[in-house]
């Protein structure tokens, strides 16, 4: 619950933050009477280099809009870089640079595809994939655990005029105490959380379900 109630709050943005206040974002103030907005996306696990590396060389794509459903990137061109592709405005230049010049040689997913009777070849390719699934449910279940259940117990009891019992009034203590918004199941990132990470991992295994569908 501290982690929940006291460090998260500190690390979101003010990007997709309307509800919590934040409409235009952040508002500057240099003194020089000028309005000055801007706004930030907040920390995401979307800014790991590594993450995405992965990503890129076993030919991952991401839907256009992190908050919305759209055509999976490649397949529309011109279209808009999706939540993943954002989060390396936020990466050290370097790490930025390499994941684009990856993204333009890496041909993991079209050199499996071409080559479906080869059983070793598919298999590992697909235990690739089904990795970095597990990876992302192990991913639900923490956030589940550590952002999902203390925003719905936080919830109730601020409804409770009447604390049942210690573990209850430590919570609403825990509540009155602390000055940041509830953020509830929005992510730091300003995503829908739990839709987002879950349609996040089932794109992981959309490679594998092109290749299937192509050679059936």
């Amino acid at each position: 619950m501290a982690f929940y109630t006291r460090l998260r709050p500190f690390l979101a943005g003010t990007s997709k933050m309307e509800e919590f206040g934040l409409p235009d974002g952040l508002h500057y103030d240099d003194g020089s009477g000028n309005v000055d907005y801007r706004s930030y996306r907040g920390g995401s696990n979307a800014q790991s280099s590594l993450i995405q590396l992965i990503d890129i060389a076993l030919g991952v794509h991401h839907r256009t809009r992190g908050d919305n459903m759209g055509h999976s990137r490649g397949h529309s061109p011109g279209a808009p870089p999706s939540f993943i592709e954002e989060m390396r405005a936020y990466m050290p230049g370097p790490h930025r640079r390499f994941l684009e010049a990856v993204s333009q040689v890496a041909n993991v997913r079209p050199f499996v595809a071409e080559r479906i009777s080869d059983a070793k070849l598919q298999v590992a390719y697909s235990s690739c994939l089904g990795a970095l699934y597990q990876l992302r449910d192990r991913h639900i279940r923490i956030v589940s655990r550590y952002i999902i259940v203390p925003s719905r117990m936080q919830a109730c009891a601020a409804r409770s005029p009447k604390p049942p019992n210690q573990l209850t009034s430590n919570l609403q203590r825990s509540v009155s105490t602390s000055s940041q918004p509830d953020m509830g199941p929005r992510g730091t990132g300003g995503t829908a959380l739990i839709p987002f990470l879950k349609r996040t991992r089932e794109e992981t295994c959309e490679p594998l379900m092109e290749i299937l569908v192509r050679h059936r």
